[in-house]
């Protein structure tokens, strides 16, 4: 859990972020983090490989709010090699503003879209995305709606030092509460 109440600290301890050119406002709980820098304002895992490293059954969930228009799209939270991704969630601006999930496991990629269009607009929303690895199954929330599901590639995962990130490439706007499950939750 990532309250980002000024800082990017697990509560556990064990999976302490680190913060780079980032500012921290007014979150839905308390305080939020504010990505204002494209490319360059980002929260780090430590050591993502104790996270994910591999295909796993995870749930992701994640309060956002952004206003930004512009044509890039805005990566919400990301676990990637050069070559798999288990996760790369984005608000989709240079589609209809909605959120996609993406994933790559040996050059084999998989994209699910949210019904929800027009989430780049300014208010708070809450994102859950759920991964079956052993069913090999995704599914997506916002706003306590389910919005889409979508089926995972069979191949293996065949990266290694993952990075994961809450925030970065493109991201303008705040995130708050990130919660990471090692189980599937819906």
């Amino acid at each position: 859990l990532y309250q980002l109440n000024g800082n990017a600290t697990d509560v556990s301890g064990k999976y302490n972020g680190t913060a780079t050119n980032v500012t921290y406002g007014t979150g839905v709980f308390g305080t939020s983090v504010d990505f204002n820098t494209i490319q360059s304002s980002v929260v780090t895992f430590p050591n993502p490989g104790s996270l994910f490293q591999q295909k796993t059954t995870s749930t992701v969930s994640l309060w956002f709010n952004s206003s930004l228009t512009a044509t890039n799209n805005l990566w919400l939270f990301n676990d990637y090699t050069s070559t798999s991704f288990n996760y790369l969630i984005y608000l989709n601006i240079s589609g209809n503003g909605g959120i996609r999930f993406l994933s790559r496991y040996s050059s084999s990629t998989t994209t699910t879209d949210s019904v929800s269009t027009g989430l780049n607009d300014g208010n708070w929303h809450h994102l859950v995305v759920m991964v079956d690895a052993v069913n090999l199954k995704h599914k997506m929330y916002i706003d306590d709606k389910f919005e889409n599901e979508g089926t995972l590639s069979s191949n293996s995962y065949n990266g290694s030092g993952a990075v994961a990130a809450i925030g970065g490439y493109n991201y303008l706007g705040s995130i708050d509460q990130v919660r990471i499950f090692n189980r599937a939750l819906r």
